[in-house]
């Protein structure tokens, strides 16, 4: 069954709103509830900034990044918190990244750099770089 006519056709206001279905002549009017999906935020890619060595096999690398938010949903204040790594990696100092607001379906560039310690012996797979993400909606 296809309706003739479905009002409005898109929903983009979050809370209760009516639509209007037409079928046949006859007119029927419902009221449903619209919620956003939530964002949906992830590390896209990594800047190197700098590269210093530190020791034989040890380079510290200062890096930024940039999150994506793949929901339907703008996320507010967006921090992301490295909180896995492989076990040739070493956190230096704080490791949040900070985004600031992050609309749906944008990227945006941290404004700010991490410092984190690389043992070059061991092939580093940057998959391992765990991040947990805080935002407000």
């Amino acid at each position: 069954m296809t309706p003739d006519s479905f009002s409005p056709t898109t929903l983009t206001t979050e809370g209760p709103q009516t639509i209007t279905v037409s079928y046949q002549g006859k007119t029927d009017t419902y009221t449903v509830t619209v919620s956003a999906a939530p964002a949906n935020l992830k590390i896209a890619k990594y800047e190197t900034i700098a590269v210093t060595r530190v020791g034989l096999t040890d380079y510290d690398y200062t890096i930024r990044a940039y999150a994506i938010n793949n929901g339907y949903s703008s996320a507010k204040n967006v921090t992301a918190l490295l909180t896995g790594m492989p076990s040739n990696l070493t956190p230096q100092g704080d490791v949040t990244f900070s985004f600031g607001d992050i609309a749906a379906g944008a990227m945006e560039k941290s404004g700010n750099t991490i410092t984190i310690r690389l043992d070059r012996s061991v092939v580093f797979d940057e998959s391992l770089l765990l991040f947990t993400f805080s935002y407000a909606e």
